[in-house]
């Protein structure tokens, strides 16, 4: 039975730790899980946070594991509840449509502050696309961690996302152009 806090940590950093009544140890493992999720950092911070816990609970004998019947179910439903958020985080991710999710959301940004910068009295789209990259779209990456490129030529709006292997000009590049008409 050592191996069920180690699981519940996995699932939810500091869980199992809780459940070994070391609570300061389940502070220290979950505030950085918290804090790593809601500010959305690198998808690889968050499982080697769970990794680092779960692994860590192994160090400990389970004497001091909670063995009241309720408090076991209570714990192996926030493990549940921790399962099905790492499911979302995961699916979000690697599966396409959280990438595809990713990419309209940061599109539909860029192409309303586009909108919102674009003059056609302009002096030039340098200066359009400068005001463009000042904003928040500065700071949005594609799903793999790359900065979009922005373009104007032609009286359209290109946004590029290098893609997975984060080259310019491949198959794998995904492109958005957007005709600007005058009135815009």
């Amino acid at each position: 039975m050592k191996k069920a806090p180690a699981l519940l940590s996995f699932f939810l950093p500091g869980l199992g730790q809780l459940a070994q009544q070391r609570y300061l140890w389940a502070v220290g493992f979950f505030l950085p899980f918290a804090i790593a999720t809601a500010l959305r950092l690198s998808v690889w911070v968050i499982p080697v946070i769970a990794l680092a816990a779960g692994l860590e609970t192994l160090r400990f004998p389970n004497r001091g594991v909670i063995s009241d019947k309720r408090l076991r179910y209570a714990y192996g439903a926030v493990g549940g509840i921790g399962f099905l958020a790492w499911f979302s985080l995961v699916a979000f991710v690697a599966l396409p449509f959280g990438r595809n999710a990713h990419l309209n959301r940061d599109v539909e940004y860029i192409r309303s502050a586009f909108k919102s910068c674009y003059s056609p009295h302009a002096s030039s789209t340098d200066v359009v696309l400068a005001c463009v990259r000042n904003g928040k779209a500065s700071r949005l990456t594609d799903p793999w961690g790359t900065a979009y490129q922005l373009g104007f030529s032609e009286g359209i709006f290109e946004i590029r996302s290098l893609g997975k292997d984060k080259q310019a000009r491949t198959e794998d590049d995904l492109v958005y152009r957007m005709p600007m008409k005058a009135g815009y």
